[in-house]
């Protein structure tokens, strides 16, 4: 995949201590791992290849939609639950799934406003992808920290997020939860640099500076993120703007389940 540096919780002292404790392995770098597996290649590999189908790998002459649902899917759920989360005071992955109205939204943002801009391949039930990944994202002895699934901000949410939008308005689509995880980052880089923690970005510098400013406008400058058309875009900004304002508040913008 194209996205991002963090694919799996981050080991910490906690996980190391559980490790030595139930193995009497001492593990400088323990990796928390999960039953669910994914295993996506593209189908050229010739005739003499093994069959890995047969043990799980889908095969497949279309990678690209494969990655796009994972980027839109999981990735953009992530993002949602990461930058609302830690705003509502949560700090993993599965305490925002505990907290009925984010979850709630991020499902309703998965079938209803995502799955439609996918073309699903061959062998991909969105409607179960989804269920799963969900399930994942509830799974008690997985701590994913938000706060890692927050960095490189500016590079992630125009594949996880920005891309979908777009679509989403080209096709006359509703776009309000889709924001909502964008708006929540702008509030979360503004957060960061008021209490003067740089955010994990390549753009650090320039966000700091953004943060400092505050708004939504001053984001909406950064061009490297939002390209002058999706900027002064009112069917855009002005969703965003309200998800900004109902976050800012401590509540959730209206959506209907």
């Amino acid at each position: 995949m194209l996205d991002g540096r963090q694919h799996h919780p981050a080991t910490d002292d906690a996980l190391r201590a559980r490790v030595l404790a139930e193995t009497g392995v001492e593990d400088a770098w323990p990796i928390q791992r999960e039953t669910f597996t994914q295993w996506v290649i593209e189908d050229d590999l010739g005739p003499d290849a093994p069959d890995l189908a047969s043990v799980g790998a889908t095969l497949t002459d279309d990678v690209e939609a494969w990655e796009r649902a994972k980027l839109r899917l999981l990735n953009g759920a992530h993002s949602t639950l990461a930058y609302a989360g830690l705003l509502r005071g949560q700090g993993t992955v599965r305490e925002a799934m505990a907290d009925a109205a984010l979850a709630g939204m991020v499902r309703s943002m998965m079938l209803s406003d995502v799955a439609p801009t996918l073309a699903a391949p061959a062998g991909l039930d969105i409607p179960l992808y989804v269920d799963a990944l969900l399930s994942r994202f509830r799974n008690p002895a997985i701590d994913h920290r938000l706060s890692q699934i927050a960095w490189d901000g500016s590079q992630k949410l125009p594949i996880r997020l920005l891309g979908t939008i777009a679509d989403a308005l080209a096709a006359g689509r509703p776009i309000t939860r889709l924001v909502v995880g964008v708006a929540a980052w702008m509030l979360f880089v503004e957060r960061q640099t008021r209490s003067d923690v740089m955010v994990v970005d390549p753009l650090a510098d320039k966000l700091a500076q953004v943060g400092r400013a505050g708004g939504v406008d001053a984001f909406l400058g950064v061009g490297a993120m939002f390209p002058p058309a999706l900027a002064g875009d009112l069917a855009f900004t002005a969703p965003l703007r309200r998800a900004y304002e109902a976050l800012q508040s401590g509540s959730l913008p209206a959506w209907n389940p």
